[in-house]
């Protein structure tokens, strides 16, 4: 099985400023410092990308998504 990931990069303007949603790293390494929100794609669980984004969101965030699709 391949070993493929992918990084949640979610831009915003606040008050003027540009932002990125990061994440509190909970593990080693590098635990309790801020990154991009990220995992492994799971061929056995995600149908497409977009399940994988909203998959790790759920993991990492504890919050989905808003899908730009609807």
């Amino acid at each position: 099985m391949p070993f493929t990931r992918i990084e949640i990069c979610l831009f915003s303007v606040v008050d003027d400023k540009l932002c990125v949603l990061l994440g509190l790293r909970e593990r080693a390494p590098d635990e309790t410092l801020w990154a991009l929100p990220g995992g492994v794609i799971r061929t056995d669980l995600d149908v497409d990308l977009d399940a994988a984004v909203q998959r790790v969101a759920l993991e990492r965030l504890n919050a989905p998504l808003a899908n730009p699709k609807q």
